[in-house]
């Protein structure tokens, strides 16, 4: 089966990017948004809306296969790619995507992915942002299952010699800020593990010795045995703190640890 035509075009995520060095180094909650300065390349704002990248491919025989560019909330930081901004995506998908998968024949998944995944912008000399090849391999994994007549499923395990599994996975829910009205939502729907609880400032969300988490988790132990709805509703209690527990401890190593075991006491 040939790839007809690359169409690509933008879309606005289910989140928003955040500036993580802006929101850690003090900046204020102003209602859903923050006030302060960007201070991460390529943020207009603190918190901005989530920009992505649709694409899709036309196949031979009229089919349009379909994947989403997208990158994480906090962007530009920790070693991850730049921010994402979808003008700046689809100049690059147009001019080194394009050219690459028009006219060609697909084969496999898992070959076309790995030469995707090895695409050079020859303007930067660098592969291809990480969001641009996520979304890029999902249009090819599509693609491949739609000219085989089978599910992107069954095309996975056949490449990789796995067997599908007929279970539920195991989902981790993430509150957002609100941790404490939407931890007791995915409670009552028995989510498996919660409540993420974006503890992104030590200040505001943990508390300068780890108090306010300490107090968090005291609460969330106590909603779910309250709100849970069956006897055996057991979650996985996921915390995310993005470093603010070493900031507040010195990065004690000890220190971190006696923490860490006297939360693990509270949600026992």
């Amino acid at each position: 089966m040939k790839v007809v035509e690359l169409i690509c075009a933008p879309v606005r995520t289910g989140f928003y990017f955040d500036d993580h060095k802006a929101i850690k180094a003090g900046a204020e909650p102003d209602g859903f948004n923050y006030r302060g300065t960007p201070q991460t390349k390529g943020f207009s704002r603190v918190r901005q809306p989530g920009e992505g990248v649709s694409v899709m491919l036309r196949l031979a025989n009229g089919a349009l296969a379909h994947g989403d560019c997208a990158a994480v909330q906090y962007s530009g930081v920790d070693g991850r790619d730049e921010l994402f901004l979808a003008a700046d995506a689809m100049a690059v998908i147009n001019r080194v995507v394009k050219p690459w998968v028009e006219g060609r024949n697909l084969t496999t998944f898992r070959e076309l992915a790995q030469e995707a995944d090895q695409l050079v912008d020859e303007a930067t000399g660098r592969r291809l942002h990480t969001a641009i090849r996520y979304g890029l391999t999902q249009t090819l994994l599509d693609a491949v299952a739609q000219a085989g007549q089978k599910t992107m499923v069954e095309v996975v395990a056949a490449e990789y010699g796995l067997t599908p599994v007929a279970e539920a996975i195991p989902i981790l829910a993430q509150s957002g800020d609100e941790r404490y009205l939407n931890a007791e939502k995915m409670i009552m729907k028995a989510v498996d593990a919660l409540p993420h609880g974006l503890f992104n400032n030590v200040e505001t969300k943990l508390g300068q010795r780890g108090e306010k988490l300490l107090a968090y988790a005291q609460w969330l132990k106590q909603r779910i045995e309250e709100l849970k709805p069956s006897p055996n509703y057991q979650p996985t209690i996921h915390l995310d703190l993005y470093g603010t527990l070493g900031h507040a401890l010195k990065e004690d190593p000890d220190a971190i640890v006696t923490y860490l075991r006297q939360l693990e006491e509270i949600v026992a």
